[in-house]
Parts: C-alpha cells; structure tokens; sequence
C-alpha cells in the first residue's frame, strides 16, 4: 500500500528533524 510507504517515509523525515534533539 502506498499509504503505508508514506506514513513511514513521513516518519523518518520527521525524525531527521533538526528540532529533534
């Protein structure tokens, strides 16, 4: 499922945030 490819790319761009740390 698509969706569920974007909710993890989503996730992982969100992680590599700079406002994470």
């Amino acid at each position: 499922m698509i969706v569920y490819q974007a909710a993890a790319g989503l996730e992982r761009w969100l992680l590599r945030r700079p406002w994470k740390g």
